[in-house]
């Protein structure tokens, strides 16, 4: 789990997954279906949905960054990369 935030550079020989490898499409398919069910969602639904779902998401997204910047640093990685 230590090599979550591994940049593909830094990998050890034999892990991650191969690009446009089986995992990578099935990954990016089912990304796809669940920006594609939630858009349609927000369509369809009211104002109010709306205006709860945008507030969701972006504390979620605030939330996500904090929740990987205490694992990076739980775990000890240095990412120069994100600075």
């Amino acid at each position: 789990m230590k090599l979550f935030f591994t940049y593909e550079d830094n990998l050890p020989p034999g892990t991650g997954y191969v690009l446009f490898g089986k995992e990578h499409i099935c990954i990016l398919i089912f990304s796809l279906i669940l920006t594609c069910g939630c858009v349609y969602l927000y369509d369809k639904k009211d104002t109010v949905f709306k205006e709860h779902m945008r507030k969701s998401v972006a504390v979620a997204l605030v939330a996500l960054i904090a929740l990987r910047q205490v694992y990076v640093c739980c775990v000890g990685a240095d990412i120069v990369y994100d600075l």
